[in-house]
């Protein structure tokens, strides 16, 4: 088993390596055929971790990461897609603005206990228990879509089949909205039998950029954010602007559209 493992966990470094040498026809070659990190997300999981993602609400990153999601909304009548709901962090800061109320929103989560709580507290959105590999809806009928901290539980064998669904549904001048967590140390994780977020991706810039350009997305804009405990947004300032902490980025917001 740790062999395995081992093996998965340097799957991931080469297709970092070919991200990073612009080698995308040799990287696509790797999704499906190489060692995978053991996906262990179900509906079962997912029931109980949404409940415990509360304690998120405290941390300064992911409170970052929904003000960069939520500026991405504009006001007028428009339909949108929130994959993974989860708790509804994102769904609180938009209902609780009036000028959203022309919005069509959508949502879907594995979760059975988290959809059945947002169609209590929001009734007049669409919810449903949902797979991002298929997803019930036409072509080309969503403005934007949301997968905030997503793509890091998909197999590599599915990565590009949820992006290629995503990128059906979504309009042509449609933008997608992701975020994937960077530098966290999951192959160090893995190799001491842990996996407390149930991820199966270990992400770089380059490999989230290399993967969207396979699938046909062009990245307008992206946000690197730093964990920090203290004097959190001055820091993610300096750091972004002059490098001064020499610090790795912890996770990375992106806006793309299709091409």
């Amino acid at each position: 088993m740790k062999k395995q493992l081992i093996q998965a966990i340097d799957s991931e470094k080469i297709r970092t390596l070919l991200a990073n040498k612009r080698k995308y026809k040799k990287l696509f070659e790797t999704y499906g055929v190489m060692p995978e990190i053991k996906n262990i997300n179900t509906n079962s999981l997912w029931n109980k971790l949404n409940k415990s993602s509360l304690l998120l609400s405290s941390s300064k990153v992911f409170k970052h990461k929904l003000n960069i999601a939520f500026e991405q909304i504009s006001k007028g009548n428009q339909k949108i897609l929130n994959i993974g709901v989860g708790a509804g962090f994102l769904e609180k800061k938009v209902f609780n603005k009036d000028k959203f109320n022309q919005i069509d929103w959508f949502g879907i989560d594995i979760s059975v206990q988290s959809i059945n709580k947002m169609r209590l507290l929001y009734p007049k959105a669409h919810f449903q228990v949902g797979n991002v590999n298929s997803l019930n809806y036409e072509n080309n009928f969503f403005d934007t879509i949301f997968m905030l901290d997503i793509l890091e539980h998909i197999s590599p064998s599915n990565t590009f089949n949820v992006l290629n669904e995503v990128k059906r549904v979504l309009k042509s001048n449609g933008k997608l909205i992701l975020s994937v967590p960077l530098n966290e140390g999951l192959d160090k994780m893995l190799l001491r039998g842990i996996n407390p977020n149930a991820h199966v991706r270990i992400y770089t810039k380059e490999l989230i950029f290399a993967e969207l350009n396979i699938a046909e997305f062009v990245v307008i804009k992206n946000k690197e954010l730093y964990a920090f405990k203290t004097n959190y947004i001055i820091k993610n300032f300096i750091v972004s602007k002059l490098k001064f902490f020499n610090k790795n980025p912890n996770l990375i917001v992106i806006i793309a559209r299709k091409k």
